[in-house]
Formats: structure tokens, C-alpha cells, sequence
């Protein structure tokens, strides 16, 4: 009686254990639109029915990731909205203000686009992503290095808490009318900065009764030091560094012979001179030719690659990304906003915001780099492959925090009567100060 209950009861618990498997047997459909990541983007799961017949779809469980931006409504949905027809499943919803205000209302942002740099309380607030990223197999290789390591070097730890937003290239853009007039070779995409100054030094003139320039770089001030990746301080202790390192000293030595030329510090504006046809290089934004060149001026100009220094030839600056990606450690949907997150590097957004010049990609992939501003005018013929041409500097292991509160001032440094050492003292008395302030409120 024994065996036959046993019997039975195996026999009950075969058929239960069958009929479930079988009401489970869903398939899961893997996009390809995200290089690295597997996810499933699907709008339905399919089913089966008892009889192995198919039942009606079930829709796969929608999810709203909260996503808050900088970038102004109009933008944030030209930007983000397109995530949605990759995943299917999400909804986004875009908001704005200030993270730690919107935390005081019970608004949980599950992405935070960071403006310009991040706050402390978005470091705070960040969630680590490099477990994320293993989880979900986020091909990390295919964005830029330098970012990369950049991204990492902005933590103690070294971890990864935020993923770049963009890849802010500064290019060369040359008014061929300036170097006509002059009588001038145009760049090339191999100058070195000695290159630069002596093409400078026979533009910086007048004629006709109206001042030229022959470069200008005051809104890039600081990109021959950001070649070499230099700490400004030292990131443990805060003790000052600059005053001693020979890259910072060449530095201003290489400023000196820019502003030394007669001419060259007449007018401080960084952008007016440029647009009034006035200045024959300009060192900017790859960006600065989509909203800021009128049309007329647009037609005169071209890029060429930004100088690099004679002993490191093919290295440009440590690349950097002014806003952040991040996931919010208080986000209840943490692997979700990790997908929307790698949504965002797919090719298709990518693509979009390339070929609008939105942002250059931070993608390594070439086949959209060359893209970028396809769909404007002001960038029809121009070298678009100059602003990908050099090999990005690496970032110091750890990025110091203290650097923050260094101002170089190098503007104030051009029109000085100061010498080198004697200006880097004076910096450097200024910063000590500031540091010590700081360690005290800490």
C-alpha cells in the first residue's frame, strides 16, 4: 500500500512539474542595437497554452525611468525620446531642476544627466556601474579610452560611476580668406604649436586699415597643458605641484611666445574678431560651427587638426566630457536605467546626434565619426576627420579633486608683467591658501 501511494504521488508531482515548465516555455528576442549588450526588446513575451497551442502575447511588463536632464525640454526629447523604440518596455519620462531638490520633493530621477561637471551631491548619489556593466555586457571598449579613463580617475577608488556623455574635441578652424590675404599655406593636420606661432606671427598685421590675428585660443587657454594630463596637486595630500613641473613651466613658455607676438593682446574678445572674419586660426569646439558660425563666414572656413608639441607628435588632450551619464543609487530600477543608459550609445542615437553635430560621439566607431554635421550645411566639404585624428592623452591614474581650487589664471598671465616663476609663486600661494580653507571645512 505503501509502494503504491509513493507511486502515485511520483507520478502527481511529474505531471505538475511538466505542465509548468510548459506554461513557462517563453522566448526571449535579443537586439543587436546596442554593440556588447544583450537585452530583450520585444513588445511581447509569447506563450503556450496546455496543449502546446498558442495563447494570446503577453505584453512584456512596462517600466517609466525617470530621466533628468540639463538640456532643456525641447532638446531632452530630440535626444532621449528615441530610446523608447529601442526598448519598448520603457518609458521615459524627462525631468528637470536640481537632483538634491528633487530628492526633497520624493522625485527619484533613475538617470541624472549632469551639466557642466558634476556636484557633490550627484557624486554622492551615484550608483557604481561597473558590476552593471559586467551584468548586462556593456562593451566598454567601444567608447573612447581617454573618456574612459577619465570617468575612472574622477573617483578615489577608481571605479566607474558615471559614463560620458559626449567627447568635447577641440579642433583648428582656419578663415582661408585671412591666409589668402596674407599670402599664407593653409594647415595641414600635422602642425606643431612651433607651426602654429609662425603662421600666427605673418597674420598678426593690419591691412586695409583693419587689425588681424593671426590665431586666437582664449577659450581653449588651457589645451597645450591638457596634452600632457597633468595633476595640478598632489590628490592625496592637496600639497601644490605646479610650480615645479616642467610641463606646466613649458606650458607657459609656449603661452609667452603666443602673446609676445605684437598685436596678439589687443583684444581679449575669444569669438568676436573670429566671426568678423578678423582672426586666421581659431582653437574651439567641434560644435562652435553648428550654432555659432553664421553661413557666409561658414563657406570661408575648414578645419584642420589642433597642434600637438614637436617631442609628442600624434598626442592631443586627454579627452573630457563636460556632462555625465549616472544612475541614481536611490533608483528602484537600476537595471532598467542601465539599459536606457546603453541605449544611448547604439548606433542609431549616435548616428542622430553625430549627424547633427549634437555632441561628438564618444564612440571609437569611425564609420560614424565621419558623420558628423552630415545634415548641415555649414559642414558640407569640410575635414571632419581632423577632429578624430590624433590619439587622445591619458588622464593622471587619479584625478585630484584639490585642482579645483587652483586658479591659473592664465588670461591674467598673458597681459602681466610677470615672469614664469614669478607668476607660478604668486599662483601658488593663492591655491595653498584656498586648499588649507577647504581641508578645514571638510
Amino acid at each position: 500500500m505503501k509502494r503504491t501511494t509513493v507511486v502515485a504521488l511520483t507520478f502527481v508531482l511529474t505531471v505538475l512539474i511538466i505542465a509548468g515548465c510548459s506554461s513557462n516555455n517563453g522566448s526571449d528576442s535579443n537586439s543587436g542595437n546596442q554593440k556588447g549588450l544583450k537585452q530583450d526588446t520585444s513588445e511581447n513575451v509569447s506563450t503556450q497554452d496546455a496543449d502546446g497551442d498558442a495563447a494570446k502575447p503577453v505584453p512584456a511588463e512596462q517600466v517609466t525611468i525617470k530621466l533628468l536632464s540639463p538640456f532643456g525640454a525641447e532638446l531632452s526629447e530630440k535626444r532621449y525620446r528615441p530610446i523608447e523604440k529601442i526598448l519598448p518596455n520603457i518609458k521615459l519620462e524627462i525631468v528637470e531642476g536640481k537632483l538634491e531638490e528633487l530628492h526633497a520633493q520624493n522625485i527619484v530621477p533613475d538617470i541624472v544627466v549632469t551639466g557642466w561637471g558634476f556636484s557633490q551631491y550627484e557624486k554622492e548619489s551615484s550608483e557604481p556601474l561597473d558590476d552593471l556593466i559586467n551584468k548586462h555586457q556593456f562593451d566598454l571598449e567601444a567608447l573612447n579610452s581617454s573618456l574612459v579613463a577619465a570617468e575612472r580617475a574622477s573617483d578615489k577608488e577608481n571605479r566607474l560611476m558615471s559614463l560620458p556623455n559626449s567627447n568635447d574635441v577641440v579642433v583648428m578652424y582656419y578663415n582661408k580668406t585671412v591666409f589668402d590675404k596674407f599670402g599664407v599655406s593653409y594647415p595641414t593636420d600635422n602642425m606643431t604649436w612651433d607651426d602654429v606661432i609662425d603662421a600666427a606671427k605673418q597674420m598678426t598685421a593690419e591691412r586695409d586699415g583693419v587689425k588681424y590675428r593671426g590665431l586666437e585660443m582664449r577659450s581653449e587657454i588651457g589645451f597645450g597643458l591638457q596634452q600632457f594630463g597633468v595633476n595640478l596637486t598632489d590628490p592625496a595630500t592637496g600639497d601644490v605641484l605646479f610650480a615645479k613641473d616642467p610641463r606646466v613651466i613649458k606650458y607657459f613658455e609656449l603661452l609667452k611666445k603666443i602673446y609676445s607676438i605684437p598685436g596678439m593682446t589687443e583684444d581679449t574678445d575669444p569669438f568676436g574678431p573670429f566671426l568678423e572674419g578678423r582672426v586666421g586660426m581659431l582653437l574651439t569646439s567641434a560644435q562652435y560651427m553648428r550654432w555659432a558660425v553664421p553661413a557666409d563666414l561658414a563657406a570661408r572656413i575648414d578645419f584642420a587638426a589642433a597642434p600637438v608639441w614637436a617631442d609628442n607628435p600624434g598626442t592631443t588632450m586627454v579627452s573630457r566630457s563636460y556632462s555625465h551619464n549616472m544612475i541614481n543609487k536611490y533608483s528602484e530600477h537600476k537595471d532598467e536605467a542601465f539599459q536606457v543608459l546603453a541605449a544611448y550609445y547604439s548606433p542609431e542615437i549616435q548616428t542622430m546626434l553625430t549627424r547633427g553635430a549634437e555632441e561628438v560621439t564618444p564612440l571609437t566607431d569611425q564609420s560614424i565619426q565621419a558623420q558628423f554635421g552630415a545634415d548641415l550645411p555649414n559642414f558640407q566639404g569640410k575635414n571632419v576627420k581632423a577632429i578624430f585624428m590624433y590619439t587622445p592623452a591619458k588622464p593622471p591614474q587619479v584625478i585630484s579633486s584639490w585642482d579645483a581650487h587652483v586658479n591659473l589664471d592664465q588670461g591674467a598671465f598673458i597681459t602681466s608683467e610677470m615672469n614664469i616663476p614669478e607668476f607660478l609663486r604668486v599662483k601658488t600661494e593663492e591655491a595653498q591658501i584656498k586648499i588649507k580653507e577647504a581641508k578645514g571645512q571638510q
